[in-house]
């Protein structure tokens, strides 16, 4: 009986480490994507700019303005 404990306490104790891992994982996996995200938003900003830009070459004001 004790070695089935014993036994069925290191693979708790595998399972645990696993699921550590996938955690750890995971959270990296989130950051990441949380980076790109912001990356792309600073990078849709820039390009409203340049929008905003050629409007008001082209009419002598930027989409942001009203009429």
């Amino acid at each position: 009986m004790d070695i089935e404990i014993k036994e069925m306490l290191i693979q708790m104790q595998k399972d645990i480490k696993d699921i550590s891992v996938r955690v750890k994982n995971i959270e990296t996996n989130q950051v990441n994507v949380s980076n790109a995200e912001h990356k792309n938003w600073h990078m849709l900003a820039d390009k409203l700019g340049q929008y905003d830009l050629i409007l008001h070459k082209l009419y002598g004001k930027k989409g942001s303005e009203k009429e």
